[in-house]
């Protein structure tokens, strides 16, 4: 499988959990793509394990800029009740996190 590299800004603080005694961190991002034309926003729901787990529930929070490699796990798809659009995310386990610190600089969580 493939490792993609993604850069968005943190939705929501990342949720932390025990998961058969491991430490799993599970935050999401929204990733600008399509044209500067027509702009399209994708979620993209992350799960981190081990120390990487650790180290982004102290390290991120959100609002944050960072970017993600990791491998995609699913796609998930569904229709909103309230607009009746259909909606979409990509799983990813995250190998990889960094922050941004200044506009163009990044640093590994």
């Amino acid at each position: 499988m493939q490792d993609y590299f993604l850069k968005g800004f943190v939705g929501a603080a990342p949720e932390t959990k025990e998961v058969k005694g491991l430490p799993v961190a599970k935050f999401i991002i929204s990733v600008n793509c399509g044209n500067a034309g027509k702009p399209k926003k994708m979620w993209v729901k992350c799960t981190a394990w081990r120390e990487l787990a650790d180290c982004v529930s102290k390290s991120v929070f959100q609002g944050d800029l960072v970017a993600i490699n990791g491998r995609i796990e699913d796609v998930e798809a569904w229709i909103d009740p309230k607009s009746g659009k259909a909606k979409g995310a990509l799983a990813v386990k995250v190998s990889e996190v960094f922050k941004s610190v200044r506009p163009g600089e990044f640093r590994k969580v």
